[in-house]
């Protein structure tokens, strides 16, 4: 499991959850996860992550 938040401990498969759930955007998926929300060290690799698993749908 690869963990991209690791201040709410989210995964990239929580990330894909929350798009197959019917997210859009990177702000959705920021808001229904919490991630990027803490200390922000994650902030670009996960929007990163998010925009290709967005891109991918």
């Amino acid at each position: 499991m690869e963990i991209i938040c690791s201040c709410f401990g989210i995964s990239k498969e929580d990330i894909q959850d929350a798009i197959a759930s019917g997210l859009t955007t990177v702000d959705e998926v920021a808001e229904e996860t919490g991630a990027s929300h803490g200390c922000g060290r994650c902030s670009q690799e996960f929007e990163d992550v998010t925009k290709e698993l967005l891109s991918e749908n």
